[in-house]
């Protein structure tokens, strides 16, 4: 059914109806719509405008007696009103500081994804960039044995990577200094990964056109940076949340989509992908709107990205029931995709030092 528009007084039940459903899942009045408004309203007008809102597609009644129920368009209206109104909230507001606790965005990342699901009750998920793509801050060799070595290197965006490695010759602790500032000055800012393809090139290409102690030193640490993984992290929580809706509990359909999205790592990122790849700002998929064929029809995906050229990229966002307060939902993750993207520029301008 197309969109048909609404005026103010519609769109304002409308809204009054979406975020009382919302609460109860159940049908809603036009007693309790007049009990919940802010404004001295009759109930003869509400009933007057629930009338309209139905004729127009937004509401439905499962029975003659009974209160109405939101349709797919009432919330989709309701998503796009969201999309649409953020550009205009200053996220800022509710902005804070991560705790001293947090110092590196793999935790945040975790941490907020649960947050985000406790708070909507809905499972929250963040990503986190792969350490490959990630770019080197400082690094430091430790002799910790006879015939041990530590590489320490710090991440930009507060990630540590710590690898002990084979001491094949007897490098003392000046020869070990000279290696890490050597690789901290000529690496600095590269991803892990564009570090791992030039030492190949060093290694093997232009190996005679390298000085001899250079090339100990990029031989040390080319273990350490070829096992690292590239993988993106995905963190996620409150599945428990959703399975207890009546709506998708007995909906077959959306359950396994939810519990196939979810577990099945590569899906959801795959998912994401499609989703973002249009877009800068967040998006929400409804049922049919999920990309690879899903279309579960209980369920709605929120994604919003967070991060900076230079400091990596990740999504975070949250899955739950269409009936979900878009208008709390999408400020709070986009607030919270502040905070990670704040993070990750301080902590990549940071250039701490490690120990």
């Amino acid at each position: 059914m197309a969109e048909a528009p609404l005026t103010r007084r519609e769109e304002e039940i409308l809204l009054g109806v979406l975020r009382l459903y919302a609460d109860s899942r159940k049908p809603v009045s036009s007693a309790d719509l007049r009990e919940n408004c802010s404004e001295d309203i009759s109930t003869s007008l509400i009933r007057s405008v629930l009338n309209s809102l139905e004729n127009k597609g937004y509401l439905a009644k499962e029975h003659v007696s009974s209160g109405r129920i939101p349709t797919d368009l009432a919330f989709r209206y309701f998503a796009s009103m969201a999309l649409k109104n953020l550009s205009s909230i200053d996220l800022r507001r509710s902005f804070r500081r991560p705790p001293e606790g947090m110092r590196d965005i793999r935790t945040m990342a975790r941490e907020i994804s649960r947050a985000i699901s406790a708070a909507h009750r809905s499972v929250g998920f963040a990503t986190a960039p792969s350490l490959v793509d990630t770019r080197l801050s400082v690094c430091e060799l430790y002799p910790v044995s006879r015939d041990k070595i530590v590489f320490v290197a710090l991440a930009q965006g507060g990630r540590i990577i710590e690898c002990v490695l084979d001491r094949r010759h007897g490098y003392s602790w000046e020869h070990l200094r000279s290696f890490s500032n050597y690789i901290t000055r000529n690496y600095r800012g590269w991803t892990f990964r564009e570090i791992r393809n030039h030492l190949k090139v060093q290694l093997v290409k232009d190996r005679e056109k390298v000085a001899d102690w250079v090339l100990e030193a990029l031989s040390l640490i080319a273990p350490a940076v070829e096992q690292l993984p590239s993988d993106v992290e995905l963190f996620w929580d409150g599945l428990e949340w959703l399975v207890d809706i009546p709506e998708i509990a007995v909906d077959r359909r959306s359950l396994k989509a939810l519990v196939e999205t979810v577990e099945k790592k590569e899906r959801l990122l795959g998912i994401l992908d499609e989703l973002l790849m249009n877009g800068k700002g967040g998006t929400i998929a409804l049922g049919a709107d999920w990309p690879r064929g899903l279309n579960p029809p209980s369920l709605t995906l929120i994604a919003v990205p967070y991060g900076a050229e230079g400091c990596g990229r990740g999504v975070i966002g949250l899955i739950g029931p269409k009936s979900m307060k878009y208008d709390e939902a999408l400020p709070n993750l986009s607030s919270s995709a502040l905070i990670l993207t704040e993070a990750s520029m301080d902590l990549s301008a940071g250039g701490r030092e490690i120990g």
